[in-house]
């Protein structure tokens, strides 16, 4: 199994090479556009992706820890607990 470093290195590599692609693209289009007399007025396209997300599924193989808390309340308090946050967050926003 592969690591998570080395799933996001593999994927950060590709982006950069489809990067590079669309770079040699964008300078075949503007040679072309360059010999035509209307065309050399264009603007050549070119485009950025401001955002991306990337839904990847992962598989924990193994986990280290120092320490392990126990919490000494029941679910229900647990559960009321959270909703009590959740709702001061709430009022805050």
């Amino acid at each position: 199994m592969i690591t998570l470093a080395e799933y996001l290195g593999f994927i950060f590599s590709e982006i950069s090479a489809a990067r590079k692609m669309g770079d040699e693209s964008a300078v075949a289009i503007a040679k072309s556009y360059a010999k035509d007399d209307i065309m050399k007025f264009f603007s050549i396209p070119r485009f950025k992706i401001p955002t991306m997300e990337l839904k990847i599924p992962v598989a924990i193989s193994g986990i280290k820890f120092r320490s392990v808390l126990k919490l000494n309340v029941t679910p229900e308090e647990f559960r009321s607990f959270i909703r009590s946050e959740l709702q001061k967050i709430e009022q805050d926003i």
